[in-house]
């Protein structure tokens, strides 16, 4: 099974209050139900009129569903924002059918800044679908050529989530992985989880879960961006991420079933600013408690664009921990 990239819809149009324009007819109303199903938006975008409505008729052509409503966001923001709720029935991990919630994401550029930044008024800048559980998105039309619309959406939906069709491993006891996460910055995952529910380390609201938990194993399809080989051996990665620092050199771990290397991070869990206030709020803090640390062991072949990375804090893990950890992974046929 082919791993999908990490979309962020936020990366790719930012969301902003919205101005109710009213539709004109479609050239494709004949085709159309008063509200848009999951069975209607395949039909549409697999035959290629999804992407023709968007290009003709723009942000009216999918006013016409009663079922998509404008989303109040930040005011801030340059673009507007109409979704809808969609349902797809899927096998699940058992083998029966289960429905999966979607929702279809339209951002379109506001007629008071449109004008500014050299678009059209209520002109369409992207539409994504994201299903709701995991958040895991993919791009169903872009107006920026550089991003590409997914090929398969079929594919899309039927997408499994367990980590064991990728791989097996030994789990510490008192942890769990988790349900699987879209976004745990710069790849996807299954964050590792205390059976007995723990103490949160002290942490701003924008900082990611995998910068606080006590680790996960991620993975992503852009390996030839993140792991450097040289002669079949990962030897220098490049992961950037704000608000995060690689702390020590890369080391290459032997005794893992495929190519591994071990780093280790450390991320901001507040802004400069938000630490100062809180160390004031809180005078018996240590200074170390703004930051955490991890080591991070990533794993991939030099031949295929897929790699995975297990990360753990230092705070509960050791480096001996993390190895052994690692050296326990068993890949499945479908991993790489």
């Amino acid at each position: 099974m082919e791993a999908s990239a990490v979309i962020s819809a936020e990366s790719l149009s930012e969301a902003g209050t919205i101005r109710s324009e009213t539709a004109e007819e479609s050239v494709l109303s004949e085709s159309l139900s008063p509200a848009l199903t999951m069975d209607e938006l395949l039909s549409l975008y697999e035959g290629g009129a999804f992407a023709e409505m968007a290009d003709t008729e723009g942000l009216d052509g999918f006013l016409q569903y009663e079922n998509i409503k404008p989303v109040k966001t930040r005011p801030e923001s340059l673009t507007g924002l109409y979704s809808c709720v969609l349902e797809f029935s899927a096998d699940s991990e058992t083998g029966e059918e289960e429905s999966r919630k979607y929702e279809l994401q339209l951002y379109y550029w506001k007629p008071e800044t449109a004008e500014e930044y050299g678009h059209e008024e209520n002109e369409i800048d992207s539409i994504l679908l994201k299903e709701r559980k995991t958040e895991d998105a993919v791009l169903l039309y872009q107006t920026d050529s550089g991003y590409m619309p997914a090929e398969d959406l079929t594919a899309f939906l039927e997408k499994e989530y367990d980590m064991e069709q990728f791989l097996t491993l030994s789990v510490p006891q008192g942890y769990t992985f988790g349900k699987y996460t879209a976004d745990l910055t710069g790849f996807s995952g299954w964050l590792l989880e205390e059976e007995t529910d723990g103490m949160e380390p002290a942490h701003s609201d924008w900082v990611n879960p995998a910068w606080y938990a006590p680790g996960g194993i991620g993975m992503a399809a852009n390996a030839n961006e993140v792991l450097h080989f040289r002669e079949g051996q990962p030897e220098e990665i490049t992961l950037p991420a704000n608000h995060s620092e690689e702390i020590s050199e890369a080391r290459m771990i032997s005794g893992c079933e495929v190519p591994a290397v071990l780093t280790e991070y450390e991320f901001d869990l507040f802004t400069a600013s938000e630490w100062e206030e809180y160390q004031k709020e809180n005078s018996e803090t240590a200074e170390g408690e703004s930051v955490s640390r991890y080591r991070y062991l990533f794993l991939g072949k030099e031949d295929s664009d897929i790699w995975y990375v297990l990360f753990l804090n230092e705070s509960l893990f050791t480096e001996e921990e993390a190895v052994e950890m690692a050296r326990s992974i068993r890949f499945t046929e479908a991993a790489f």
